[in-house]
């Protein structure tokens, strides 16, 4: 041989598993675990015990990107409101409104657009 390896089907098939474990946040301590009650006979309920926690922690992830994003969504919804009332607001240069009636008025926006995006289901 030339210093190359050949893997099995079933080898590719178990280290592209392990790559998915590990990017979905498993722990090295717990995919060793894995990888253990795997070589051993009746761990059917330990795997399943391991997997069912994993999956918890990735949908509280998942909940908590979700949330993240909302908020995200939220900020551009505010700095468009922004934008677009600068744009009709200042065609010399300066705002018509005082400070505080421009923030009150980009609020408004705001609060309509956020309330119609969850009406929508695009955002929420």
């Amino acid at each position: 041989m030339s210093g190359q390896r050949r893997y099995r089907e079933r080898d590719l098939s178990w280290l592209m598993s392990l790559v998915m474990l590990r990017e979905t946040g498993m722990s090295i301590a717990e995919i060793r675990e894995v990888a253990e009650l795997e070589r051993r006979q009746d761990t059917q309920r330990d795997l399943l015990a391991v997997f069912e926690q994993h999956r918890d922690r990735v949908v509280q992830r998942l909940d908590t990107a979700r949330r993240h994003l909302r908020a995200i969504e939220a900020k551009i919804a505010y700095f468009q409101a922004v934008a677009e009332q600068d744009a009709e607001d200042m065609p010399a240069g300066r705002s018509p409104c005082s400070r505080p009636e421009r923030r009150r008025l980009v609020s408004r926006v705001l609060l309509v657009r956020c309330y119609q995006a969850y009406c929508s289901g695009a955002v929420w």
